[in-house]
């Protein structure tokens, strides 16, 4: 399962969270020997065992990227303004985890069954897919950076200019710092407004074997990797 893991997170990171499918499949039919009911318990315990290891994956690695720290910078940071370097770390680290947090909450993955053996009743041999939502854009606020200015500046309670000079000038730390935590509060309800209107799906990885065992009532994975 720990290849399966790696296979998925390279496919999702290195597509900037969108994924072509990986090849045609023609094993289908099978999943209706199982009940509806058991399905979804399939499916749940395949998630749960995939998801979080995929996400932290992701996390990590792109936590790390000098690239993504380097749009941060140029995201919150206008030349002109004068912000402590401190602040500056404190807050696009904040503002690169919203980004992720915010593109996995995006992804929404799914486990498609497409193949079910029932080796035993406590264990069958699955083929699936995994799915996701094309989140190539959800991160875009293009057209609504007017909407995000007015709705800062009116929580702020200060007027364009009052807000220019505070971030212009020395001092006033805790001002910038609810301005920039503010700004990040809006930013993603309009990304969670573009994750909510998000429709399109895409195949990330094809045709994936899985052993689920009912343990203790429960179905789960066996992991065979060595």
């Amino acid at each position: 399962m720990r290849k399966i893991l790696f296979l998925i997170m390279l496919v999702i990171a290195g597509n900037s969270f969108t994924a072509p499918t990986s090849r045609s499949s023609k094993n289908t039919g099978m999943v209706s020997q199982v009940s509806e009911s058991e399905k979804r318990e399939f499916e749940r315990a395949i998630k749960n065992d995939v998801e979080q290891p995929i996400n932290d994956s992701i996390k990590a690695e792109l936590s790390k990227s000098e690239e993504l720290k380097k749009i941060a910078y140029e995201s919150l940071f206008n030349e002109d303004y004068n912000i402590s370097e401190s602040l500056k770390k404190e807050m696009a680290q904040k503002f690169l985890k919203t980004l992720i947090d915010l593109s996995l909450k995006g992804l929404d993955l799914k486990i498609v069954m497409k193949k079910v053996n029932r080796v035993s009743e406590n264990e069958v041999e699955i083929l699936y897919d995994t799915k996701a939502k094309n989140t190539e854009n959800i991160l875009s606020i293009s057209g609504k950076e007017e909407i995000l200015g007015e709705r800062v500046l009116k929580r702020m309670g200060y007027s364009m200019n009052k807000m220019e000079s505070i971030l212009k000038n020395k001092g006033n730390d805790e001002i910038k710092r609810k301005f920039y935590n503010i700004t990040m509060e809006e930013m993603a309800k309009i990304i969670n407004q573009n994750i909510h209107e998000l429709k399109d799906e895409q195949v990330l990885v094809e045709d994936i074997p899985a052993t689920l065992k009912k343990v203790n009532g429960k179905w789960q994975v066996q992991d065979t990797d060595n």
